[in-house]
C-alpha cells in the first residue's frame, strides 16, 4: 500500500501569506462604519495566526540554533590537534549551512514580531475610533428622542 504524505506548507511560504494578508489589512481604511467590525475581526484573526506561528517559529529556530551548534562542535572536535583556531574555522566552515538556516528563521520570527506590532496597533486604533462612533450614536439618539 503507497504511503500518502501530506505536504504542510514550509515556515516561509506560511509567512509570505500572512504578510500579504497583515499588509492589506493595515493598509486598508475603514471609512464606512460598517467596515469597522469585519476588519476589527481580521485583525484578530492575523494576530492569533500569527501568535501560533510564532511559537512554531521560535521553537524551529532553537532546533536549528542547536543543530548549527552540534555540527560546529563535533567538527571541532575532530580538528582539536591542529590547533584551537584551525579547529573553530573548520567548525565554522562546517556548520555554514546550518547558521544560515537558523538566521534564516530569526529574520522571519523578528518581521512576524513587527508585523504583530503594527497589527495591534491598527486593531486597537479601530477599536478606540468603533467606542468613539458608539458613543456619538448613543448620544445623538438620547438627545434626538
Amino acid at each position: 500500500m503507497p504511503e500518502t504524505t501530506t505536504t504542510e506548507p514550509t515556515t516561509q511560504a506560511e509567512w509570505e501569506l500572512l504578510t500579504k494578508r497583515a499588509e492589506a489589512v493595515v493598509e486598508q481604511e475603514a471609512g464606512d462604519p460598517g467596515m469597522f467590525q469585519p476588519l476589527m475581526h481580521e485583525c484578530h484573526v492575523l494576530l492569533l495566526d500569527i501568535g501560533l506561528l510564532l511559537a512554531r517559529l521560535n521553537d524551529e529556530r532553537y532546533a536549528a540554533e542547536r543543530e548549527w551548534t552540534r555540527v560546529r562542535n563535533v567538527t571541532m572536535v575532530r580538528y582539536i590537534e591542529h590547533g584551537a583556531t584551525f579547529a573553530r574555522a573548520q567548525g565554522d566552515v562546517a556548520a555554514l549551512d546550518e547558521r544560515k538556516k537558523a538566521d534564516d528563521l530569526k529574520v522571519i520570527f523578528h518581521h512576524a514580531e513587527d508585523t504583530q506590532k503594527a497589527l495591534q496597533a491598527k486593531h486597537y486604533s479601530l477599536m478606540n475610533v468603533n467606542r468613539g462612533l458608539q458613543s456619538a450614536m448613543y448620544e445623538g439618539g438620547r438627545r434626538n428622542a
